[in-house]
């Protein structure tokens, strides 16, 4: 059994056959505070007299059909150079004081500000302390 969460309708249950319908500029059949409503209202569309289709409200005064971003947003800066420095277990380039950084330095790496590196002294075999 999948126990993932799935969109939409729960299994079983069933669109309410009487609720509000509305045409569209197309002629199209949508119900009426669907999400294609919602944004034709946004957009500058109103209820006819009649209140059986929506039309182009001429007296509408804001942008028609915005250019939304899509995806999630873009909320973390981007980081400057000089405040990385290379992982010597990757070679990949990670953000000083980040997780990543810090679980490098609790495996025996010391950061060295100076040269902006990271190195691990490894005593020689042969020379016992």
């Amino acid at each position: 059994m999948n126990n993932q969460v799935r969109r939409g309708r729960p299994r079983g249950s069933v669109k309410d056959p009487n609720r509000p319908k509305i045409r569209d500029e197309y002629n199209r059949l949508i119900d009426v505070n669907g999400p294609k409503y919602m944004r034709l209202i946004q957009n500058g569309y109103i209820h006819s007299e009649d209140n059986t289709r929506l039309i182009v409200d001429s007296n509408f005064t804001g942008e028609r059909f915005i250019r939304r971003t899509r995806g999630r947003p873009r909320t973390n800066p981007v980081v400057d150079n000089t405040l990385r420095v290379i992982n010597p277990r990757t070679n990949r380039q990670i953000v000083v004081n980040g997780a990543t950084f810090r679980n490098v330095v609790k495996q025996g790496y010391e950061y060295n500000e100076a040269r902006n590196t990271l190195t691990k002294y490894v005593p020689h075999p042969k020379n016992k302390v």
